[in-house]
């Protein structure tokens, strides 16, 4: 019994699946890659003339000699995670940072997280940190 003819050469599928590779990142010990945005968000009562405070807690804890990183409980070793406010200003756990007045209607406070290297070998794997927050308001 004859093979079935091939619909497509060999080639054409090789160079389809070119995009299939990941893009190499080089780090070094304290240098930061691949932010991602989020925002914390709620409403406020209108007419609120209070002032919001943020405070971030580091539930996974954090690696010796860094207060600013989140340790990460992933299979990858040497990173951690780093967040900085909307202005870029690194988050300090368990430092209240002011988060400005509070608005009439809906509050958007916008963050980022990062990959911070806290060694000069990185290993690959997956990152996983997890991180609280207390809103408080006078």
């Amino acid at each position: 019994m004859p093979n079935p003819k091939r619909r497509h050469s060999q080639q054409r599928s090789a160079k389809r699946r070119t995009h299939y590779k990941a893009e190499k990142v080089t780090l070094s010990k304290d240098s930061t890659t691949g932010a991602t945005s989020f925002t914390i968000a709620g409403n406020c009562p209108s007419g609120s003339t209070a002032t919001l405070a943020i405070t971030f807690t580091a539930s996974s804890g954090v690696p010796a000699g860094y207060n600013n990183v989140l340790k990460s409980t992933g299979s990858a070793t040497g990173l951690g995670v780093e967040l900085r406010d909307g202005n870029g200003n690194t988050v300090v756990f368990g430092n209240s940072m002011s988060a400005g007045a509070a608005p009439s209607g809906a509050l958007s406070l916008p963050y980022t997280a990062q990959y911070h290297a806290i060694s000069n070998t990185v290993t690959a794997g997956n990152v996983a940190a997890t991180a609280t927050f207390t809103l408080s308001y006078q």
